[in-house]
């Protein structure tokens, strides 16, 4: 089964709703796969899915930061949630203690939908 038939299989669960475009997330899903990446990050998690499906189908990832402005209810023992403003310092300070000295394989930006906002995290 390829990534797309594993996204679309996963989108299934009520417990999933993946928001993206799911021909190119799974696209962007293989291309991180082959990094074989242990630490990712999330920044603009909403609702979870997109995180959820992260670590569901790239099952090397060891820890998946999410930051986002807003309670998320998703819960997975390989996610730890960082509740805060990407741009704000205490946001990134907790982040860091997240990170305790490893470093972020990939980075899946879907916060602030602007140019400016997307440089800036």
């Amino acid at each position: 089964m390829n990534m797309l038939e594993k996204l679309t299989e996963l989108d299934k669960q009520p417990s999933f709703r993946v928001l993206q475009n799911h021909t190119e997330f799974s696209q962007w899903l293989e291309i991180v796969e082959r990094l074989k990446p242990k630490v990712g990050i999330e920044i603009g998690t909403r609702f979870g899915g997109s995180a959820g499906a992260t670590v569901e189908l790239l099952p090397t990832v060891e820890t998946y930061i999410t930051v986002d402005k807003t309670h998320c209810e998703f819960e997975h023992p390989r996610v730890v949630k960082v509740n805060g403003n990407s741009l704000r310092l205490d946001t990134q300070s907790q982040v860091t203690h997240v990170l305790n000295g490893r470093e972020v394989d990939f980075a899946f930006i879907d916060g602030f939908h602007s140019f400016r906002g997307v440089c800036a995290d």
